[in-house]
């Protein structure tokens, strides 16, 4: 496990590294600086999954996703995503645990193109702690991908057209992870993985940071703070590096597709969300002794308030062929 010393993440320090590089271009950004969400921007994710045919979003999370102020607002230059106890909610739809999740699908996608072969996408984030919080900035694909299936994509459903993990921590925020999962549909996939931690074993929920991906057609880099931790590359067509085995690949045994797929080929639309609980990860429920942490613990995390994941800015970046 790697141990970074960040580079400066006061209040103040805004920028990227990638604003002081002239070869990077600004292709799309969202400060958060206006009174509501821009909805030209995000579109919320509104229940438990079913209606994007994963029930529990994938994981049986325990949260109910609503675009209510409590859980989703933008607030004095900050994105705020909130996991909040509300009794009363339990009376409408039997869940007292909202949260909120939010996604670029069918407004801005990207990618390494032609025009801009290399891009880097990051956020400026400040994370929550407690026990069964998982909050994530992360992508799915977005070609052929429909708003009833998540995870889908050109190369078929979840895994085989990818998704990309640009940050997500668990519990207490003192472990970061970079992770792509690709190969075949479930469950055939497979994941490759790189994790970080802050010196002293200092949490993410104590200050902003920044997490961001460079991303090239047959790379793929993860950067804290400006800082690499963690590189990915293609398998070309070979289970040497990630790799996709097409909509209709019936074993791991399958031969890959050609190429640099799923991550050489498609566009990839933006997630940010905060999720309460998982059985599906031992990532997630490993403070908990490896058992799957249960709504009345998650009350336990709330008890005293919110737990609330704060967004400065959300930005992509391009570099043209010199």
């Amino acid at each position: 496990m790697a141990a970074l010393t960040p580079a400066s993440h006061a209040r103040g320090a805004t920028r990227s590294l990638t604003q002081a590089d002239p070869s990077w271009q600004l292709l799309w950004a969202d400060e958060f600086n206006g009174p509501e969400l821009q909805q030209d921007n995000w579109e919320p994710s509104i229940g438990s999954g079913c209606q994007y045919g994963i029930a529990g979003w994938g994981n049986n999370e325990k949260q109910w996703y609503t675009d209510l102020p409590q859980n989703l607002r933008v607030d004095s230059g900050n994105l705020v995503l909130s996991a909040v106890w509300d009794p009363s909610a339990a009376a409408i739809r039997d869940q007292p645990l909202t949260s909120a999740r939010i996604r670029t699908f069918g407004k801005h996608s990207f990618g390494p193109s032609p025009a801009h072969p290399l891009v880097k996408i990051e956020a400026r984030i400040k994370l929550p702690s407690g026990l069964g919080l998982w909050p994530a900035f992360w992508m799915l694909p977005a070609d052929d991908a429909t708003a009833s299936c998540s995870g889908c994509g050109r190369h078929g459903v979840w895994a085989a057209s990818g998704e990309i993990d640009i940050m997500e921590v668990a519990n207490d925020a003192t472990q970061l992870l970079g992770t792509i999962h690709y190969g075949g549909p479930w469950p055939h996939n497979s994941y490759s993985s790189s994790n970080v931690t802050l010196p002293s074993g200092a949490s993410f929920a104590d200050d902003f940071h920044t997490f961001g991906i460079e991303w090239g057609g047959n790379e793929m880099r993860w950067y804290l703070d400006g800082q690499l931790y963690g590189t990915q590359n293609s398998g070309d067509g070979t289970k040497n590096g990630w790799f996709s085995l097409g909509r209709d690949a019936g074993s791991v045994d399958a031969p890959p597709l050609p190429g640099n797929a799923p991550f050489g080929t498609q566009q990839f639309y933006v997630i940010l969300n905060l999720a309460l609980g998982s059985e599906g990860t031992p990532f997630t429920t490993k403070m908990n002794n490896g058992a799957p942490v249960m709504p009345e613990q998650l009350i336990g995390t709330m008890a005293a308030g919110p737990k609330t994941m704060l967004v400065d800015w959300v930005r992509v970046w391009g570099s043209a062929p010199s």
